[in-house]
This record gives C-alpha cells, structure tokens and sequence, in this order.
C-alpha cells in the first residue's frame, strides 16, 4: 500500500512541474510580446503613423485611432 502513495505522489508532482514550466513559458512568450508591441507602437507615435493629435490643438474632436492590424498577433504556440 505504501508504494501505490508514493507513485501517486510522484506524479502528482510531476505534473504539477510540467504546469509550472508551462505557465513559465506563457508568462515569457506574453512579455516578449507585450514587449515587441510596445516598442513597434512607440516608433509608429513617433513617426506620427498612428494619427496623433498634438497637445497643442485643444479643438481636436475626434479620437487619437490605432490601426492594431499590422501588429504582430499574440501565439503562444503550446
């Protein structure tokens, strides 16, 4: 009886491991992602390709739109 609780333990533990690593690399692919983006929305407001409004135009009516189309999709790839 004793054998059969430690197998179980065993890989109850290793699938708990295997989670782990699993969540890990989400949470990396995720950052890199976000990071990626980031830094490509950046260079676009700098250029003035996502149609900004300056500060000084305090008669701007419409909204500041950002086409996300062109921008890398989120693939974990698990």
């Amino acid at each position: 009886m004793k054998n059969k609780r430690k197998g179980q333990a065993t890989l109850e533990l290793s699938v708990a491991i295997i989670c782990l690593i699993l969540l890990f690399v989400a949470t990396v692919k995720i950052f890199l992602w976000l990071n990626k983006t980031m830094v490509t929305r950046q260079g676009d407001y700098e250029r003035g390709v996502t149609g900004r409004v300056q500060a000084s135009n305090s008669n701007a009516t419409e909204p500041v739109q950002v086409n996300e189309t062109q921008y890398q999709p989120l693939d974990l790839g698990l």
